[in-house]
C-alpha cells in the first residue's frame, strides 16, 4: 500500500504541471487547490481546467503491479483481494496484473482427468455506479 500511494504521487505532479501550463493568471492566484476543490461539479462536464488536467496525467501515467496470487484470494474471498481492490478504486490509474488458474476437464484425454490451465491477466477498477455490486468492480483489459 505504501509503494503505490507513494507512486501515485507522480500523477498528481503530472497534474499539478498541466495545471501551472494551461492556467490563466487568476487561475494561478488562486491556486491548485483552489482549483481541484471549486471544480469538482464542473469536471462532470468535461470543460473544466481540473478535468484538463485529469485527463492529461491519465493520458501520461498508468501504474501496474503485479500480484500473482490475486485470483487465488479474489476467489476465496480473501481480505488481501478486498485490499486490492480497495487500492484499484482509490487510484484510477492503477493496474494490477496476475496469473489467473482454470481447471478444465479434456473429453478426449485418457481419463477425463483435469488440467490446470493458466493466464496471464491485467484489470482495473469499473467506474462505480449506483447498482453495482462487488462482483463487477473489475475490468479485465
Amino acid at each position: 500500500t505504501k509503494t503505490v500511494r507513494g507512486m501515485m504521487y507522480y500523477r498528481k505532479a503530472l497534474e499539478l504541471q498541466a495545471f501551472l501550463d494551461m492556467a490563466k493568471d487568476e487561475e494561478l492566484m488562486k491556486g491548485y487547490k483552489a482549483l481541484e476543490l471549486t471544480s469538482e461539479d464542473a469536471s462532470k462536464s468535461g470543460k473544466s481546467l481540473w478535468a484538463q488536467c485529469q485527463a492529461l496525467a491519465d493520458m501520461k501515467f498508468t501504474f501496474v503491479i503485479s500480484c500473482q496470487q490475486y485470483s487465488i484470494h479474489k476467489r476465496s474471498g480473501d481480505q488481501r483481494a478486498k485490499d486490492i481492490l480497495r487500492l484499484m478504486t482509490t487510484y484510477p490509474s492503477l493496474r494490477v496484473a496476475y496469473i489467473d488458474e482454470v481447471e478444465q476437464t479434456h473429453k478426449d484425454s485418457y481419463k477425463g482427468a483435469d488440467e490446470k490451465i493458466y493466464y496471464s491477466a491485467l484489470v482495473k477498477a469499473a467506474p462505480q455506479t449506483k447498482s453495482m455490486d462487488s462482483s463487477e468492480s473489475v475490468q479485465t483489459l
